[in-house]
């Protein structure tokens, strides 16, 4: 029952703040560009989110470093238990594909069994209205 209403509260969360969270899922592509807005990185998931087609990092993001890597180690461990939180803004969506949307990632959780998921408060709930 916990693990359920985690889930509601979280995706009731995307709603109202233009994110976009996607659960138990893994990376099936991932490409670097080396010259491309500076180094950016894209992935796809096995499972597409309702407006994420796929997922990006930019290079000038604070947390890159970290981020890329948990990226290249969920791709290359074929983790299946991934949670991805990001931006389904359009005006967050990748520079680099104009045919479907990529959104920019906020975060990624890796999660065992059936352990619950600890997130930041600013990913499960609507700051302005706790």
């Amino acid at each position: 029952m916990l693990k359920q209403l985690s889930l509601i509260l979280l995706l009731a969360s995307s709603l109202f703040s233009a994110k976009e969270l996607l659960t138990d899922t893994n990376i099936i592509q991932i490409s670097s560009y080396a010259t491309y807005n500076n180094g950016d990185i894209t992935f796809r998931t096995a499972t597409s989110g309702t407006i994420c087609k796929g997922y990006w990092i930019s290079k000038d993001m604070p947390g890159y470093s970290v981020i890329s890597n948990m990226a290249i180690s969920a791709y290359y461990s074929q983790a299946s238990n991934l949670t991805i939180n990001a931006s389904s803004d359009a005006s967050d969506s990748w520079p680099g594909l104009s045919e479907v949307q990529f959104c920019k990632v906020d975060s990624i959780h890796f999660k065992k069994g059936d352990t619950p998921l600890l997130m930041m408060k600013e990913e499960v709930a609507d700051p302005d209205n706790p």
